[in-house]
């Protein structure tokens, strides 16, 4: 990572996660240690599957935990 200033802001990251459970804790953890939830974890209308969690991180970038499960095109059975 770089101290840049400014931070950067309205970036987009994410993280493929391994299984639902994941994404959970993901959510659950950041939400815990003072994040704020930009989506709690759940099925998306993206695609079939589609299974995601997102928080904010402290410069407002929106982070992602996805989990592609069945039916999506990205599952990896």
């Amino acid at each position: 990572m770089v101290d840049r200033q400014p931070a950067t802001r309205g970036l987009h990251l994410c993280f493929a996660a391994r299984s639902r459970e994941q994404v959970d804790a993901f959510h659950r953890a950041g939400v815990d240690a003072g994040f704020r939830s930009n989506g709690a974890p759940g099925f998306r209308d993206y695609g079939p599957g589609y299974y995601a969690a997102y928080l904010f991180d402290p410069d407002g970038n929106n982070v992602e935990a996805l989990y592609r499960d069945v039916g999506n095109p990205g599952h990896a059975g």
